[in-house]
């Protein structure tokens, strides 16, 4: 029996019949390995470049004390060339790169994972040496995403230190700042993925330790599955693992990049509100029968005369707007009589100022203790309410001198108090009642423009009519026996917002206390004056500050501060 090695292919052949099948047998080789012969002849039609990268270590490098370093890219191969000849190669942790040696002078390594291990070379005669391999991810694509996205940008500069990106530089606002560690997020992510995909799926026995983590080639969906919820699970960090692949959920983006012009924003906001109610009342009130009607009388025209009509009612809760009748003997009578129209105006212009990106808070009014129960048992604790003009707002600048506004105006003022019986304080408890006017949204504007965000205009209108059974139903004389009120109110409300891109003052600026001048003690006891009169011949007394430095007239004419009057 003899053996002949073809293309590496071993062909067995029975010594008796060797002549008579050596023929046969090399006919038949030759017809399987023609299609790959005529493939080979053919000419390509397209050419794929090799995506391996060669590197050339210096000629003294096997004779260097100490370990060399080696930076690989995740998922790409490179190949080392060495100076001398080497005669056996092992890697110190197979799952994060696999090293291959093609001939005593080249060495293949890929990597697959990010982390560090090294490789330590022996040539014939025993000498060893060890190579520190470090696996980085290719930001490459990255930076040529973020380019692409944000051509203006030309100061991000992106780099990969071990399980994290560092994205660093300026940046003209914070919203391209944010899209920046978004997308290293979401690359982080897909880079994160592949990998372990590649370490859970990829086990094919083709490539050393490849799917060692996975259970073996056969089990590439299921790996899948696993690398999906590992990275699910990836936020977890676990200081405590060790080895190869540790840390796997521990990938992040730090964020060094800065705003070259922080910009600030001024939100001017007006919230504006009329309230007008008419109201009338006409109406007989009958709290017991007339007994003596001379007694009556005279107490009629007392009150009418000049005394006090509710001191006049004999009954129970009198009302202070009704003209009495009563008798001595308690039965009473009340015409209700009353006409009432008010006007309410509210304007409140809060302004404040922040810069992008941050919130700000503001708030003018007061705050007022409510009994509130804590739960358990009876206790009752007392809870502080704030009530006034606030505004809270979060301004970010985007692009084009847009302006993206989160804002919550709120103006609330203590309407009245309510009696209410507390059981844990055993006493009557008088609880504040406030009326509110808020609203919380999000909105785009430009710098300077204006916006009405919110806005109710409301009317109600109510009649009643109050009557004695029956007797309210006579006509004419039914007047005295019924009672009808009418009540009109209407509402109208405003709230605008304008957001303006604001810049440092300089200090020598007017503030509202400079119009304020303390009047002379003979002004203000002879003459009762709060202030000094803004008479040209008292400027004197002006402190320097207050007299206006511009030559535009028009600018000397505008009112500064305020002024009482």
């Amino acid at each position: 029996m003899r053996r002949l090695f073809i293309n590496n292919f071993p062909i067995t052949f029975i010594k008796s019949y060797f002549p008579v099948l050596l023929p046969i047998g090399l006919a038949s080789l030759t017809l399987v390995l023609q299609p790959h012969a005529m493939a080979q002849t053919t000419p390509p039609g397209k050419t794929v470049a090799m995506q391996t990268e060669q590197k050339a270590l210096p000629d003294q490098f096997l004779s260097q004390t100490g370990a060399a370093k080696l930076d690989v890219t995740l998922g790409k191969s490179t190949l080392l060339k060495l100076p001398n000849t080497i005669k056996r190669i092992s890697v110190g942790s197979p799952s994060v790169a696999d090293v291959m040696m093609i001939n005593p002078q080249e060495v293949y390594v890929l990597g697959k994972i990010v982390g560090m291990t090294n490789i330590t070379l022996w040539t014939k005669d025993g000498k060893s040496t060890v190579i520190d391999v470090n696996v980085l991810m290719d930001v490459t694509a990255l930076r040529q995403q973020v380019q692409a996205i944000m051509p203006d940008e030309k100061d991000i500069q992106i780099t990969a230190a071990g399980d994290s990106l560092i994205v660093s530089g300026m940046v003209s606002n914070t919203l391209k700042a944010d899209r920046v560690v978004a997308l290293a997020e979401a690359f982080l992510r897909t880079s994160i993925l592949n990998m372990m995909l590649n370490l859970q799926g990829g086990g094919q026995g083709d490539q050393p330790g490849a799917g060692a983590q996975a259970g073996g080639g056969g089990m590439g969906g299921m790996g899948g599955m696993q690398a999906m919820q590992t990275l699910r699970q990836g936020s977890q960090h676990n200081e405590n693992s060790q080895g190869a692949g540790a840390g796997l959920g521990n990938f992040k983006v730090i964020n060094l990049m800065g705003v070259r012009d922080n910009q600030q924003v001024m939100l001017e906001v007006k919230v504006a509100e009329v309230n007008r109610t008419e109201a009338e009342k006409l109406g007989f009130d009958f709290q017991g029968a007339l007994r003596k009607s001379g007694s009556a009388w005279t107490q009629i025209m007392g009150g009418l005369i000049g005394g006090s009509p509710a001191a006049l009612l004999i009954g129970k809760n009198p009302v202070a707007t009704g003209l009495p009748f009563a008798s001595s003997e308690g039965g009473s009578f009340l015409i209700d009589a009353e006409k009432k129209d008010s006007v309410i105006k509210i304007l409140a212009e809060p302004n404040i100022v922040a810069i992008s990106g941050q919130e700000a808070s503001f708030l003018v009014g007061g705050e007022i203790m409510i009994p509130v129960s804590s739960g358990v048992g009876s206790t009752v604790r007392l809870q502080s309410k704030q009530f006034g003009v606030g505004l809270i707002f979060l301004p970010t600048v985007l692009e084009e001198g847009r302006i993206n506004l989160r804002v919550n105006p709120e103006v609330s003022e203590l309407v009245s108090f309510q009696q209410v019986a507390s059981t844990g304080l055993g006493a009557i408890v008088a609880v504040p009642t406030f009326k509110t006017r808020r609203i919380s949204t999000t909105v785009q504007l430009r710098d300077g423009q204006s916006l009405a965000i919110g806005g109710l205009l409301q009317d109600n209108f109510k009649e009643q009519i109050k009557r004695f059974p029956m007797l309210g139903e006579v006509p004419v004389l039914g007047s005295l026996f019924s009672s009808s009120d009418f009540l009109m109110d209407k509402t109208e409300l405003m709230i605008i917002v304008t957001p303006r891109l604001v810049q440092p003052m300089q200090p020598d600026h007017s503030i509202p206390t400079d119009a304020f001048i303390r009047p002379g003690r003979g002004e203000f006891l002879l003459q009762g004056r709060l202030e000094r009169r803004d008479d040209p011949s008292d400027n004197k007394d002006v402190p320097q500050q207050m007299i206006e430095k511009s030559g535009d007239p028009a600018s000397s004419a505008e009112p500064s501060g305020f002024q009482m009057k």
